[in-house]
């Protein structure tokens, strides 16, 4: 089935060579070629009205300077410029990028026959990302030919993540000012952000974790739990077993101590990660899948160090991902590998967007980066033409292919939209559309998959909000599974009713509306306590800072054999 768009003729549809997508290249005059080129003009007519050869002559001679330089400009963008001619590519630091921090990218251009004068640069990259060139670096600088150049950006953002960076605009002028060319050249790279999180420091109340023992020669590690051989005397904490007291130490030295004992048996440890919807809302680095993230993070790390088993299983309406339970740096490299693409989903199962959501974003981004807009320039365009500019972009692309069949004419239009999305690198936001069944489908079945994959007595960190969740039916057929298999469920939700209410509004009416939400939240999460409690297993709400060594405390319980 073969489809003709309409008026296609209208549009200005070129693909240069090496660019991959549309790209606006022009050639401009710059404010003083402008006045130049007028003051030859002026010279010209002046010369011929007063029958002056030499002002006549002043005139053209200026305009023929002119038209020489702009000739040699573009033919040194020609030569420059070709792919093949320009080497560009980024240099990235040797350091790892964090979180919150700021980090430098460079950029390294090397010019092939001619100079180019290069007079401004700017930087495409993920929405995520914030980028920003030091006053100082960025003047008119000339870039001599086979010879590497270096530009400098700064990068910070407030999350980990994996990022795409799309490429460069580049504006080029001549020796002397009197044109300006610019060009955008697509240079596609991920940029990987590591967690803010030291992970070797984590604290509780100011008190520090013990520094996590490092495998030697693949010999078990001698740890604290249930083992009969001493492994150390230390200071007594709340909740641990009174058996473990030593009196007449204690009594000596006037403080409560307390024994440990040696222990080469692994735990396992399942980590259920909730990327729903209410998870994401709020500020950027302040949201609960920030927070969440964070913890599960920190938590893995300080489990690995102690030579457990940590798995991981990220749900919303159904199972995400399950990054199967092991030991290791490994391991701990594919749980982070798996978290950095929590902030950019596209799967289709998680992101379905209606055709006027992906109308909005493709042309928010053709008009953002200069591709098309509408007749006045001001705007983004309008459906019909942009469609008819997409489509023959496909037609025309040899690395896309055009839709061969479609069931009706919004499935022909999804289909090129989702095309360009994908081939563009326009980042889809998250958007499940689910109902309030779903959830609690997805909790019950990440329950369920965690308890057959591992055996008994092991401990399930269930980190979610508990927000669109009000059907327990089958969550609690899953949590009477885990108890016949004697493991230890905690729900962490270090996210209360009030977390995200940032300041209290100022009109009194919505004030008390929300108010009164949050009552009714607080109310219904203390329901759920219950029912969690009827089976002993427990919900906690703690600051996501203290939640790492939380969990490690519980975790070492739980290797001596104690209750929680």
């Amino acid at each position: 089935m073969n489809y003709k768009a309409p008026y296609v003729d209208q549009l200005p549809n070129k693909i240069p060579e090496g660019a991959g997508i549309p790209l606006p290249s022009e050639l401009r005059f710059t404010a003083r070629g402008v006045w130049l080129l007028v003051l030859c003009a002026a010279l010209a007519l002046w010369g011929s009205m007063r029958a002056s050869w030499l002002l006549l002559g002043s005139g053209l001679l200026g305009w023929t300077v002119l038209f020489l330089i702009w000739l040699q400009h573009r033919m040194d963008l020609e030569n420059n410029l070709h792919p093949r001619h320009l080497r560009l590519s980024w240099k990235f630091a040797d350091q790892s990028y964090r979180a919150g921090h700021d980090a430098s990218l460079s950029v390294e251009m090397t010019p092939a026959s001619a100079p180019l004068f290069l007079q401004d640069f700017s930087l495409r990259h993920s929405v995520y990302l914030h980028s920003s060139i030091p006053p100082q670096t960025l003047k008119r600088r000339t870039l001599s030919p086979r010879k590497p150049h270096r530009i400098t950006f700064k990068l910070n953002t407030p999350v980990m993540g994996d990022f795409p960076l799309y490429g460069v605009d580049l504006t080029f002028s001549d020796r002397f000012r009197f044109f300006e060319h610019q060009r955008y050249l697509r240079l596609p790279e991920v940029l990987r952000v590591m967690p803010v999180l030291p992970l070797a420091n984590i604290q509780r109340k100011g008190v520090s974790t013990r520094p996590l023992r490092a495998v030697t020669n693949g010999l078990p590690q001698h740890r604290p739990g249930s083992g009969s051989e001493l492994h150390d005397i230390r200071e007594y904490r709340p909740g641990d077993a009174r058996r473990s007291i030593v009196w007449k130490h204690s009594l000596r030295l006037r403080k409560l101590l307390c024994r440990d004992f040696e222990s080469e048996t692994p735990m396992t440890v399942y980590t259920l990660l909730d990327i729903g919807q209410s998870m994401r809302e709020g500020t950027l680095s302040q949201r609960k899948i920030d927070h969440a993230t964070q913890v599960a993070i920190a938590f893995s790390k300080s489990a690995l160090g102690q030579q457990d088993r940590v798995g991981l299983i990220s749900f919303d309406g159904e199972i995400l991902e399950h990054v199967h339970h092991d030991r290791g740096k490994t391991q701990l490299h594919r749980i982070l590998k798996h978290l950095q693409t929590l902030h950019h989903l596209t799967d289709p199962r998680f992101s379905e967007l209606s055709l006027s959501e992906l109308f909005t974003l493709t042309s928010g981004f053709l008009y953002r980066e200069g591709f098309l807009a509408a007749p006045s320039g001001r705007a983004p365009c309008a459906a019909r033409p942009m469609l008819h500019y997409l489509w023959e972009i496909i037609r025309k692309h040899p690395d896309l292919h055009f839709p061969d069949s479609w069931k009706s004419d919004e499935d022909l239009v999804i289909k090129v939209l989702r095309t360009i999305v994908d081939h563009m690198g326009i980042e889809l936001p998250y958007r499940y559309h689910q109902w309030a069944t779903q959830k609690a489908a997805g909790l019950a079945t990440a329950l369920e998959e965690a308890v057959r994959s591992m055996h008994g007595g092991q401990l399930i960190v269930v980190l979610s909000d508990l927000n669109d969740i009000l059907h327990w039916d089958r969550v609690m057929q899953a949590l009477r599974l885990a108890r016949q298999h004697r493991h230890h469920v905690i729900f962490l939700s270090p996210f209360s009713p009030w977390f995200a209410i940032q300041q209290p509004e100022k009109d009194p009416t919505m004030a008390v509306l929300q108010e009164l939400l949050t009552l009714e939240q607080w109310s219904w999460r203390r329901r759920i306590q219950r029912m969690i409690g009827r089976l002993g297993y427990s919900l906690l709400s703690v600051d996501p800072k203290e939640a790492p060594l939380l969990l490690s405390e519980r975790l070492q319980k739980l290797r001596q054999g104690g209750r929680f």
